[in-house]
């Protein structure tokens, strides 16, 4: 793999002024879930249990552990769901949920595949940066979001539009601007397109890191939209706010999958997926998250279901997924033809038009004789 210093600069930690603590090798997951339970107390059991598994497992190969953080949903009441859920917005009391001795996060969703090494994104400086992310897929500098009350007000955006299924949090930064009480009063003001992206990006804006694309790689985007303008392109009219040489480096050596919208675990046609979309270009990536999803501790069986269910239906999948292709295809022949129809009977009324003009003329010089 190319050394990130290719694609994106950032200064580095030095070693010797680490503590103790900050040398120490190891992760902690921290897993942001719904409480179940009317009493915020009560843990499930079975999800503590398995996760204990998986723990022991796991640090067979590296030294981890694993936290579970019980959100209640009722603090997202004012919240619009998204998804049928309230889940895309725990990350928002990151700063109030974990530890303060935690000086960084990486938070990354939970339709995200890590495959490669990420402890170099620990040795970033972070300085004052509240985060280092990954721009978004389109071009977000002309976004705005306007006040649900109050025309005048909007919410504007700068060109570090970022996506915030990755975000490496510097926490240390983070808990001085009270991310949460700010967020509870964007969502009572503003009608969000994204959820908590929008929220972030509108938070967060003008003191984040730029990280390569390789760190957050949206399969689907990548797979069925080719980047056709870059920064060094042409830098207020892009679709990526990187260079065409960091967006090549970076999708040739990619180090976080992330399965957006598609997801592995889904069947491969959905009506809420438009028929452009082109399965094919994306199973390298998502046979990668099949591989090491039928191999992990405790889940494995129940990941298997899964994907046998879906296997089980494939052939009737592809059979909708060639007829909505059909579809659009003849679609766009049955627009395309009556473009076509429009002009030439456009140009058969300019030809009407100057053959009455000729044979006037030819009346009138018929006449002068």
């Amino acid at each position: 793999m190319k050394s990130n210093n290719e694609i994106l600069t950032y200064h580095a930690l030095d070693y010797d002024t680490l503590s103790d603590y900050e040398k120490q090798e190891g992760y902690i997951f921290h897993i942001f879930t719904q409480n179940l339970s009317k009493d915020s107390n009560t843990k499930d059991q079975s999800l503590e249990s398995n996760l204990q598994i998986l723990q022991d497992d796991l640090n067979k190969i590296y030294p981890c552990s694993i936290k579970v953080h019980y959100i209640n949903d009722s603090l997202f009441e004012n919240c619009e769901k998204w998804v049928g859920a309230y889940a895309v917005y725990y990350r928002l009391r990151i700063t109030n949920e974990v530890d303060s001795n935690i000086k960084y996060v990486l938070s990354l969703e939970c339709d995200m595949l890590v495959n490669a090494d990420i402890r170099g994104l620990f040795t970033i400086d972070m300085e004052s940066k509240f985060a280092y992310v990954v721009h978004d897929y389109f071009f977000h500098t002309q976004k705005i979001i306007q006040h649900k009350y109050n025309k005048d007000k909007f919410l504007n955006y700068d060109k570090h539009y970022f996506n915030a299924g990755f975000i490496f949090f510097n926490l240390e930064s983070c808990r001085n601007i009270n991310i949460w009480e700010q967020a509870k009063q964007l969502f009572k003001d503003y009608q969000m397109d994204f959820a908590e992206q929008d929220v972030f990006n509108y938070i967060l804006k003008g003191n984040v890191g730029i990280l390569s694309p390789c760190f957050n790689y949206m399969s689907f985007a990548f797979g069925n939209y080719p980047i056709r303008i870059t920064k060094d392109e042409n830098q207020q009219n892009c679709d990526m706010y990187y260079t065409r040489k960091q967006l090549e480096c970076g999708l040739e050596n990619v180090v976080v999958y992330h399965y957006t919208p598609y997801k592995p675990w889904s069947p491969p046609i959905d009506s809420k997926y438009p028929s452009r979309y082109n399965y094919a270009k994306v199973l390298k990536a998502i046979h990668l998250w099949e591989k090491f999803a039928k191999i992990t501790p405790v889940y494995s069986g129940e990941i298997q279901n899964v994907l046998d269910s879906i296997k089980e239906n494939e052939f009737d999948n592809y059979t909708i997924f060639i007829a909505k292709k059909l579809e659009n295809i003849e679609s766009n022949s049955k627009k395309d033809l009556e473009n076509l129809a429009k002009k030439i009977r456009k140009r058969m009324k300019i030809l009407i038009i100057s053959q009455i003009s000729l044979f006037t003329i030819m009346i009138l010089l018929i006449f002068k004789m």
